[in-house]
């Protein structure tokens, strides 16, 4: 997968989206407010310091990918210092897991060789979502499981 590069834009501002390496833009609805790790949002894992799409209170956000989309990556970590539950769904495919809001940022990679086109994230209370990841259908990159499948418990080690 390829990461997208660190988001130029002011913090505190509202996005829609955000660019895709390869053109196109991940789109967010509800807007989400562009933070980074240490400016804005306090915590992350594994010593990241790169940016984040905080929900603004909103405990759910659904991504829009660009097309020829066939696999994403991302994590999400609560706001509050807490245990919460988040869910990710693709293609009628979801997955749970408990996350802790300090330092606890937890992965998810969905690949869907036929096409990639929404995920949907929720959580029982707000949330970011950061370290992005994209490839294409064309990429080469992205195994051909021949449906869709999101893969679980990644946690902090992610798709290294």
């Amino acid at each position: 997968m390829t990461a997208f590069p660190l988001d130029g834009r002011p913090l505190f501002d509202a996005v829609t989206g955000v660019a895709s390496p390869f053109g196109g833009t991940v789109g967010f609805t509800p807007p989400a407010d562009r933070r980074k790790i240490g400016l804005g949002w306090a915590t992350w894992s594994h010593g990241c310091t790169g940016d984040v799409c905080y929900t603004l209170g909103a405990t759910s956000v659904t991504l829009t990918m660009p097309a020829d989309t066939a696999a994403f990556r991302f994590y999400a970590e609560p706001n509050p210092f807490a245990l919460f539950t988040i869910t990710v769904s693709s293609g009628g495919v979801s997955s749970s897991a408990m996350v802790n809001g300090s330092s606890g940022a937890h992965s998810w990679a969905i690949i869907d060789a036929a096409g990639l086109t929404s995920i949907t994230i929720t959580s029982e209370i707000d949330f970011a979502v950061g370290e992005l990841g994209i490839a294409k259908k064309d990429g080469g990159a992205v195994p051909d499981p021949g449906s869709s499948l999101l893969l679980l418990g990644l946690g902090p080690a992610g798709l290294a």
